[in-house]
């Protein structure tokens, strides 16, 4: 065992509490809701109960409880299935943090004293977030003092996870989850999810418009929420029978998918996915295949429903470089007691002090404007510009069925920001019932000013000079601030929208 890191060993990680716990992937059986436990008669008080599990009842130790900790009862949890040799228990576990390998050196065992095996094993530090997680020791777990185990009646699985820590064969094999959007059986190499959420909150939010459903709560951010089986163009997950989330990294931040349940965790290998014909499919480009019930375990394809013979397997790599996935890593914003979403955020903002939140972008140079005035972000569809002149107007682009124009921010504040790229973005405004977009080179952030003065400048207008009135707003901090002009897009809105009216009822007139 304290060869695990360097033999490239993938752990699962979950947590309870404070507790940042993980398992090697070849203790992991899978992960279950805990729902309807019942009771069973065991002296361990640790063990809360068991869960019914296709025909077995699994007993389910509440760690916080065998480390003689505070253990409050806590509505939507789940239930890790860990095996040992031939025999399986759960642990309760409030979130899934995703599958990962350790940093290289960075697995460090533990030593205690005493003839009874500790249940902490190691400390390590996961490769892709850098945190540190303790390992458990599973022959620990299966010595727990009245503790009941069950006996593994999968051989198949055993076998298959037996061999997962060969080398060879991790390198050869694909962790798999396995997940459900309503009746739509969809897998995703378990690599790309951070975590998984069951339950989740989801609050009402301005920004996350397009697919987005709103947001999440996730490790101290709103981390944007988007309906996986609409992101798929196959419809909307349902919200009345109970929900659950993945969570995705992203360099810029966090993105949450929300899906009907996780099904399992499996290995696979790259021959058993079959190729779909892209006419077949309403986003191709999001999927590598399909994985037939056929390359599955006996009784994972059992529970797949008899109208199902295959999941619908997402590409990762697609998945976190689609445009819209990384626009919304981009609209993380820290979560704050005093708020409820970004729109509480900008509300509650205005009355500390002039603080207010704010979003930053490039144009030639960067700009801010009032989060508030933003209704969506979306991503820059290419082709949107049919206007070949030197002005503001680039064309139109659809969303959810409305043509909406839109307009070079840049051009209309009288900067040369270049023609739109893969990562410009577009800020919808609403003015009088209509949308308006407004293209910017690339979103930088939302953060709260510090100081937002008005300033007074000399201008020449009609060969007279005026007084103007140009906001700034200061951001950082004491070692690192910068001011940044602010540009209200509703007055530019609202204005463009005036100037339309006034010509059409001069045509009128004439």
């Amino acid at each position: 065992m304290n060869d695990l890191a360097a033999l490239g060993v993938s752990f699962g990680g979950f947590s309870l509490g404070s507790l940042q716990l993980a398992l090697p992937m070849s203790a992991l059986r899978e992960v279950v809701s805990c729902t309807d436990v019942i009771d069973l008669p065991c002296p361990a008080k640790c063990v809360i109960g068991g869960i019914s599990l296709r025909g077995m009842v699994i007993p389910v130790v509440d760690l916080r409880i065998v480390l003689d900790r505070p253990a409050p009862a806590k509505e939507g949890r789940n239930v890790v299935i860990v095996a040992h040799g031939d025999r399986m228990m759960g642990l309760l576990a409030d979130r899934l943090n995703g599958i990962f390998e350790a940093v290289q050196g960075s697995f460090k065992p533990t030593s205690v004293s005493g003839t009874t095996p500790a249940v902490f094993l190691a400390s390590a530090q996961r490769s892709d977030d850098k945190t540190m997680v303790s390992v458990l020791s599973t022959e620990a777990l299966s010595r727990l003092h009245q503790v009941p185990m069950v006996e593994d009646q999968e051989p198949a699985r055993r076998q298959l996870r037996d061999t997962a820590d060969d080398h060879a064969s991790a390198d050869a094999s694909i962790p798999m989850l396995l997940l459900a959007c309503n009746d739509i059986p969809f897998a995703v190499e378990a690599t790309v999810v951070h975590a998984t959420l069951s339950n989740p909150a989801i609050e009402l939010s301005e920004l996350t418009g397009g697919r987005a459903l709103n947001t999440i709560d996730y490790n101290g951010f709103k981390v944007p929420a988007l309906d996986l089986l609409e992101f798929c163009g196959m419809g909307r997950v349902g919200l009345d029978t109970g929900i659950q989330a993945l969570v995705v990294s992203l360099p810029a931040g966090y993105v949450a998918f929300v899906i009907s349940a996780v099904v399992d965790v499996t290995r696979t290998y790259a021959v058993d996915v079959n190729k779909l014909p892209a006419f077949a499919l309403p986003r191709p480009g999001l999927f590598v295949g399909s994985l037939p019930l056929s390359a599955l375990p006996a009784e994972l394809a059992g529970r797949a429903g008899k109208s199902v013979n295959q999941y619908l397997v997402i590409d990762a790599a697609a998945l976190k470089a689609c445009d819209e996935t990384i626009a919304m890593s981009e609209l993380n914003i820290a979560a704050s007691s005093e708020a409820t979403g970004p729109k509480a955020l900008s509300v509650a903002a205005s009355s500390e002090s002039g603080r207010h939140s704010m979003i930053t972008y490039m144009l030639e140079t960067e700009r801010a404007s009032p989060l508030e005035q933003v209704l969506e972000i979306l991503p820059y569809q290419p082709g949107t510009e049919i206007f070949r002149t030197d002005g503001a107007m680039l064309g139109f682009m659809v969303n959810r069925g409305r043509s909406i124009p839109v307009l070079c921010l840049g051009q209309l504040s009288g900067e040369a920001c270049g023609p739109p790229t893969a990562a410009s973005r577009v800020l919808l405004v609403e003015s009088g019932g209509e949308l308006i977009g407004f293209a910017v080179r690339k979103l930088n952030s939302i953060e709260k000013s510090d100081w937002e003065p008005v300033i007074s400048t000399a201008a020449e207008h009609g060969g007279s000079p005026r007084r103007q009135q140009h906001k700034l707003a200061l951001f950082g901090s004491r070692t690192a601030d910068r001011m940044v002009p602010v540009l209200n897009l509703q007055e530019i809105a609202d204005s463009l929208r005036r100037r339309s009216l006034q010509s059409a009822a001069f045509v009128v007139a004439q």
